[in-house]
Parts: structure tokens; C-alpha cells; sequence
């Protein structure tokens, strides 16, 4: 709504200077003028004339020719409009397809920053759960050491609890 507005302003402006369009007031009164062409008054300003006069008022020509003039304006104003409204529907497809782009476009960057994030942290938490079994597995190979030395140090206990008991043996059925 706003955009239409805007061109139809720059419309009216745009035929208002094609017409080049002059409006003036002094001491004789409100002045409206169309053309690229106009006389200069040389005359000084001192006399006063009266707004209308029968020397100066228009013909029924002139008249004709003004309202022509006006709206052959009229006209060009509302082609001006009309193109201006064209143009403006013409470029809210392309600005609605750059917008869609653009927000395309962030969204895109979005998804790659979230996806490095994530690579980011799963490869934080496998180093992690990495480092956390290295760790385990040293401990469980530190307790089953542990458990080694124990069972060797009491298989030979028992062994020499054995041979202790088997020399016992031999002594005594040789007594026999």
C-alpha cells in the first residue's frame, strides 16, 4: 500500500515537473502556469492591474485550450500512475523472489552452523567417552594386576603348604 502511495506521489510530481507547472502570487494576484516556455514580465511591479480585466480576460478559445492542456495533464498523469503501479507489481514478484532468497539463503547458513555445532560437540563427547574408557581400562588393568599378584602369591602358599604336607607324608610312612 505504502509503495503505491510513494508512486503515485512520484507520479504527480514527475507530470508536475514535465509540465513543468508554475504557480506564483504577487501584487497582481495568484498566477498558474504550464510550459517550458514563458514570458518574462519586464513590466515593474509598481503598477497595479486587477486580476481580471476586459483587456486581459481569457477568450473562450484560450479557455478551451487551458481545459485541453488540463486534461491531456489529467492523462498523462494517469498513464504516469498506471506505470508506475505496473512497474511496482512487476518488482514485488522479484523483490518477494529476492527476499525468499535471502531468507533461504540465512536459513542455509543456519543449518551449517547448527550441523558444525553438532560435529563439534559429538566429537567433543566420543573424546571424552574415549578418554573415560582409556581411563576404566587402566584401572581394571591395575586391579587385575592387583588380583595376579594375589593369586600367585597364594598359589605358592598353597603349593608350599602342598610340599610341606607331602614331605610330611613321606616322613611319616617311612617311620612306618
Amino acid at each position: 500500500m505504502w509503495a503505491r502511495a510513494a508512486a503515485a506521489v512520484l507520479c504527480i510530481g514527475a507530470s508536475a515537473g514535465l509540465a513543468n507547472v508554475q504557480v506564483r502570487h504577487d501584487d497582481r494576484g495568484w498566477m498558474i502556469g504550464t510550459g517550458w516556455l514563458t514570458a518574462v514580465d519586464s513590466r515593474p511591479s509598481s503598477v497595479v492591474r486587477p486580476v481580471v480585466s476586459q483587456e486581459t480576460a481569457p477568450t473562450r478559445a484560450e479557455l478551451a485550450a487551458l481545459e485541453t492542456q488540463l486534461s491531456e495533464l489529467r492523462a498523462a498523469q494517469t498513464t504516469l500512475a498506471a506505470q508506475a503501479t505496473a512497474a511496482a507489481q512487476r518488482t514485488e514478484p522479484a523483490a518477494q523472489t529476492d527476499v525468499l532468497r535471502r531468507v533461504r539463503a540465512l536459513v542455509d547458513e543456519s543449518e551449517r552452523r547448527q550441523e558444525r555445532e553438532l560435529a563439534l560437540r559429538v566429537g567433543q563427547v566420543l573424546r571424552d567417552v574415549s578418554a573415560q574408557r582409556q581411563a576404566d581400562l587402566r584401572r581394571i588393568d591395575d586391579k587385575v594386576g592387583v588380583i595376579q599378584t594375589n593369586t600367585g602369591a597364594e598359589v605358592m602358599r598353597q603349593r608350599q603348604l602342598l610340599q610341606n604336607y607331602a614331605n610330611y607324608l613321606s616322613r611319616v610312612s617311612l617311620q612306618k
